[in-house]
């Protein structure tokens, strides 16, 4: 990896995307393993970041760190075949700008945009199928085929359920923006009989209760945690992707409204359990929590979650976004 300007590079495809310290690194991460998929077909790929927080680790590919949600024109999008934009934050005015400048253009779009303009969309979120896009011009790649995984997290066993809680990970992203880790840690002890509790990503206070805690790893190193884990809570996003894969019993806690359709239905389709919403007050959330892991004591529960769970996404989404942008870039 390394940061350049852009003025010398010879890519095909230019990623537009965000990290941030209240947005997460989520974004970054999958744009990663989709790249890493399109240069294993042979075209090149560099990204522009907006960006608050260290991504160096996550970015594999040459990147500028910019705001081009203010300065799209310095990034001169028409030199490129097509430009993929993976943003919540980009409103429809800094879309069409990216629309009117680029040739073709992308979007990844687990945020359910139904308004977006012409172009390729990408969906992979579960209900995907069920939305009602709006322009009938743009061409459409939806449900879990085109959910992006990183590769470390591909081609993995089914974790074993075993008879009883031991090992509880817990990850809400790359920060705990809204405080929820505490009121977790509170209700695993009140029900699970002495756990041993694994944290991944920056608290916003320190837990002297916790076993282990990590304020960054890596994929495999996070992969190999997970591996270990009886059960999990984690969030709506990125964190629940990679947790499917191993199949760990999981509560699903909301971290932002961009999460909410994900988490409600895995949650509402019991292939979860509730770890409440940023929306709820401590007390709400604390009751939500210690419900559902009330639920899991049950090893035969544990066991039915897994394997809704590990079975939900089953396609190596990267590849399959990957082979629709080639395949765009080679005709253009």
């Amino acid at each position: 990896m390394r940061q350049n300007s852009l003025k010398s590079n010879s890519a095909d495809i230019l990623i537009l995307t965000d990290a941030g310290k209240k947005i997460g690194r989520g974004h970054v991460t999958r744009c990663s393993a989709i790249a890493s998929a399109i240069e294993q077909q042979g075209v090149q790929v560099v990204f522009a970041i907006h960006c608050d927080a260290v991504i160096e680790d996550l970015v594999l590919f040459d990147y500028i760190l910019c705001d081009w949600h203010n300065g799209l024109q310095s990034l001169d999008l028409s030199r490129y075949k097509l430009v993929l934009v993976d943003s919540y934050q980009a409103d429809s005015a800094i879309i069409d700008v990216v629309c009117t400048q680029a040739a073709k253009v992308a979007f990844y779009d687990d945020g359910c945009n139904l308004d977006l303009p012409k172009g390729y969309v990408f969906n992979g979120l579960p209900y995907a199928h069920n939305l009602c896009y709006t322009n009938k011009e743009s061409k459409y790649f939806l449900g879990t085929k085109y959910l992006p995984v990183r590769p470390e997290f591909l081609s993995l066993s089914r974790n074993k359920v075993q008879d009883t809680i031991e090992n509880i990970f817990i990850c809400v992203g790359s920060s705990d923006l809204t405080n929820v880790i505490p009121y977790c840690i509170t209700a695993i002890y009140k029900i699970l009989k002495s756990p041993v509790i694994t944290v991944v990503g920056h608290m916003s206070q320190p837990v002297s209760n916790v076993a282990n805690y990590y304020s960054s790893l890596s994929a495999s190193e996070i992969m190999g945690l997970m591996a270990t884990s009886d059960i999990a809570i984690g969030n709506g996003g990125q964190v629940s992707t990679e947790l499917a894969k191993l199949g760990i019993p999981s509560l699903l806690y909301c971290v932002a409204q961009n999460q909410y359709m994900n988490t409600s239905y895995l949650i509402e389709n019991k292939i979860v359990l509730d770890g409440g919403s940023y929306t709820n007050t401590p007390h709400e959330l604390t009751c939500i929590i210690e419900k559902s892991l009330e639920i899991l004591k049950e090893k035969e529960i544990r066991d039915n979650l897994s394997k809704l769970f590990y079975n939900l996404y089953e396609s190596d989404g990267a590849v399959n976004i990957a082979a629709v942008i080639a395949e765009v870039c080679r005709n253009a």
